[in-house]
Order: structure tokens, then sequence, then C-alpha cells
């Protein structure tokens, strides 16, 4: 059973934070339409690998956005351009998306 704060705050997660008039901003992902927040704070050390100029990006969404959850090294299709899933964290509510690709 859910607690009201947890519910809450799942709430709060659509209403506010994915809102669109908000920070949030729809991508199609693999085909389907999704609401998610780019993170645009990525050091500048983590976008270069062993002289590999890499392209990172962050993305937010509610968990229930996606079924099933990505998992690293899988590849997506995100509004037509292809990136390959580094990493996924799950904290309550949320995915966290780290995703990559070389420049160029």
């Amino acid at each position: 059973m859910s607690s009201p704060f947890r519910e809450q705050v799942q709430r709060d997660i659509v209403n506010i934070f994915l809102n669109p008039s908000e920070l949030g901003q729809e991508v199609i992902w693999n085909g389907h339409p999704i609401m998610m927040v780019e993170d645009a704070n990525i050091p500048l050390e983590a976008q270069y690998a062993q002289g590999v100029d890499i392209e990172i990006r962050r993305l937010v969404c509610s968990s229930e956005a996606l079924s099933p959850h990505p998992v690293s090294y899988e590849e997506v299709l995100i509004d037509g351009e292809y990136w390959l899933v580094r990493e996924v964290k799950k904290p309550p509510g949320f995915l966290l998306i780290t995703l990559e690709r070389r420049r160029g």
C-alpha cells in the first residue's frame, strides 16, 4: 500500500516537474511520445573518453512513462536519432537516464 506522501510526490512529478508549461518537453522515445525533462548540467570531463568526443544527454521522466524501463547498453531512438543508454537510476517515481553517442 502506498503512503499518502508518496502518492502526493507522484502527483507533483506529473503536475509540476513534467508539466510542459513548466519544465517538461515531449520527446519521441522509440516511436512513442513521452514527457521528459533534460538535465543540461553535464560536466565537460564526462563528455570525453580516451580521446573520443562523446555527446552526453541526461533525461528525467516518470517511472511510469517507459515500460519496460531502459537498461544500460540498450540502443534507443529519440526524436529520430540513435542513442546508447549509459546508465539508468531509479529514485522513487523517476527514471534518470544517461545517454551517449559519438559526435560527428
